[in-house]
């Protein structure tokens, strides 16, 4: 029998008992288990070789990006043009810093990339930034152009209508 499987058929069984001195004792090997054997004869059981692979210290790049969820990292590039930047500027005239609603804005970009943009946008041109969200409001919100550019089907609800139904709601 090969030294292996019978290591790892004892392993199988659980705890295992010797009798010393004619008195029965936990016999100590039993405990321990071996992971490694278990894996090697598993592969050989199903056929599969394995390579070693030597790992050191430069093998495996390793950073702090290393851990951060996936999700987190910006997928594509985040290059915008200067018809993109101006269109920002207009989202943020009308809506301030809901950069979620200013998202809606560019198909294909998320909340995320407009955040980042306007962090730009905010060390590259901090006056214009300030002067657009701290300035005199010269752009109204315009729910039809709004429409267009999120190409939303449905129709909004007048906001007399909201104001009627909250209005019967506390009657």
């Amino acid at each position: 029998m090969h030294p292996l499987s019978r290591r790892t058929s004892l392993s199988n069984r659980g705890s295992g008992f010797i009798e010393v001195d004619g008195q029965i004792v936990l016999d100590q090997r039993s405990l321990q288990v071996d992971a490694h054997a278990r894996a090697e004869q598993r592969d050989l059981a199903e056929g599969i070789t394995r390579e070693e692979q030597e790992e050191h210290d430069f093998s495996h790049h390793v950073t702090s990006n290393s851990f951060l969820p996936k999700t987190s990292k910006i997928r594509g590039p985040n290059i915008w043009n200067e018809e993109d930047t101006e269109l920002l500027y207009r989202g943020l005239r009308m809506f301030g810093t809901d950069f979620q609603m200013i998202s809606a804005m560019f198909p294909g970009r998320t909340r995320r990339h407009v955040k980042m943009k306007f962090n730009r946008e905010e060390r590259l041109n901090p006056t214009r930034i300030h002067a657009v969200l701290v300035g005199e409001k010269t752009v109204k919100i315009d729910l039809q152009e709004y429409k267009q550019w999120t190409k939303r089907k449905e129709e909004f609800v007048p906001t007399e209508t909201i104001m009627a139904e909250q209005r019967r709601a506390k009657a």
